[in-house]
């Protein structure tokens, strides 16, 4: 893993040795995933603890991911598919070490969960005006959603990792942390690190802030891959935003 801006804060060997790791975890789960059933209500207390004081959570909790965009060669087929799906479950475990303790999660096609990651190639539009993408909750539970159509078509990766990540830390887009509406990719838009995947592609995932960013006075990193734009607590980065 290799971030854009700033220096991550692990090596690339022991990066590389985690992910391997992951991807043993993925492969073994999904061949038991047309049995499982799980939704779980993701952490929403006082930001966690990380590092050794963490406790992490056994609890699997699995996304379904469903593909509504059609295919366009070379940028969106069943290959790079593949590849995006292996790529999110990298990012949603990256956020969930710090965002819900460690709690592993599964992402995949053939998953049938309430938690989704939905691909569409229409327009969107969220509260009335157009958006590549964005999180919500219905009937059925949390989704993260984002289109292909217009400049998204070349961001699946980026756009992607910033929903799922978002919708982890905010399913049902009523939490605030001190005071701050907690969409954890906004504030780092300006940035992402890079994963090798299994077919040795490299593909940018969106940075995200980590809980400390939301309280002053607190030491950082305050995002994940310690970018320079972002060395104090609610500083946010090139063309990143915050709310209340």
């Amino acid at each position: 893993m290799k971030g854009a801006c700033g220096a991550g804060g692990e090596g690339v060997a022991t990066e590389m040795k985690r992910l391997a790791l992951v991807a043993v975890v993925v492969c073994l789960v999904l061949g038991l995933s047309r049995r499982l059933a799980h939704s779980g209500v993701p952490y929403d207390g006082e930001p966690p603890a990380v590092g050794a004081n963490a406790k992490p959570r056994s609890s699997l909790l699995t996304i379904q991911f469903v593909n509504q965009a059609a295919d366009v060669p070379g940028v969106w087929d069943a290959t790079v598919r593949s590849e995006f799906i292996e790529a999110m479950n990298i990012a949603a475990n990256n956020v969930s070490k710090y965002w819900l303790k460690g709690r592993p999660i599964i992402i995949g096609s053939d998953l049938r969960s309430r938690w989704r990651l939905i691909v569409v190639d229409h327009p969107l539009s969220y509260a009335g005006m157009p958006a590549e993408g964005f999180h919500a909750s219905d009937g059925t539970g949390p989704f993260a959603i984002f289109t292909l159509a217009g400049e998204g078509v070349g961001a699946p990766f980026m756009l992607g990792s910033h929903e799922v990540g978002e919708m982890l830390a905010d399913p049902n887009i009523n939490r605030f942390i001190n005071g701050w509406f907690a969409e954890i990719a906004d504030p780092a838009v300006c940035c992402h690190y890079d994963v090798t995947l299994s077919d040795g592609s490299t593909q940018p995932l969106s940075d995200f802030v980590l809980p400390n960013w939301f309280f002053p006075h607190r030491a950082g990193p305050y995002d994940f891959i310690d970018s320079s734009y972002i060395q104090r607590p609610l500083q946010t980065g090139p063309g990143g935003f915050k709310q209340r």
